[in-house]
C-alpha cells in the first residue's frame, strides 16, 4: 500500500511538472514572408501617404525580405527584418499571439501581432500596431 501511494505521488509531480503552458508549442525559430497585397497598395495610394510608384516599390522591396523570428521559452524573442532588428516579450492570449518592445507602453509598443495555424506550422502576423499595411506569415525552421 505504502508503495502504490509512493508511485502515485511520484506520477503526480512527474504529470505536474510536465504541463505546458499556452504557447509553448510556438516556441523555436521561424522564417517569414511578407505579404503586400493589391488592397494594401491601393489603400496606401488612396491614404496619400505613397504614390502609385512609390507603393509598387516598398511592394518589391519587402516581398524580398525573410525575416526571423525566435520565440525562446522564457517568453522574449528577437526578430530581424532586413536591417531592422527587435527584441522584447511574447504573449499568447485568447489564441492570439503579440510581440511586444520590453519598456515601451503596451498600447504603442507592439511590433506585430497574429494567429498561429493550429498545425502550429505558420504564425499569420499583421505589422506594427495593426496597421493593416502588410502580412508576414512565419513557417517553423526545421532543425
Amino acid at each position: 500500500m505504502k508503495r502504490a501511494f509512493i508511485a502515485l505521488a511520484l506520477v503526480s509531480a512527474l504529470l505536474a511538472g510536465c504541463k505546458s503552458e499556452p504557447g509553448d508549442e510556438l516556441v523555436g525559430k521561424w522564417t517569414g514572408v511578407v505579404q503586400v497585397t493589391d488592397e494594401d497598395v491601393d489603400a496606401a495610394v488612396r491614404a496619400g501617404t505613397a504614390t502609385p510608384e512609390i507603393a509598387a516599390a516598398a511592394r518589391e522591396f519587402y516581398g524580398s525580405l525573410r525575416p526571423t523570428l525566435e520565440l525562446r521559452d522564457d517568453r522574449t524573442y528577437s526578430m530581424r527584418m532586413g536591417t531592422d532588428a527587435s527584441n522584447g516579450i511574447w504573449e499568447i492570449k485568447d489564441g492570439r499571439i503579440t510581440l511586444r518592445l520590453e519598456g515601451v507602453d503596451p498600447e504603442v509598443g507592439y511590433v506585430m501581432s497574429g494567429v498561429p495555424a493550429k498545425d502550429g506550422k505558420t504564425i499569420t502576423m499583421n505589422d506594427r500596431n495593426g496597421q493593416q499595411t502588410s502580412t508576414t506569415v512565419f513557417e517553423r525552421d526545421e532543425d
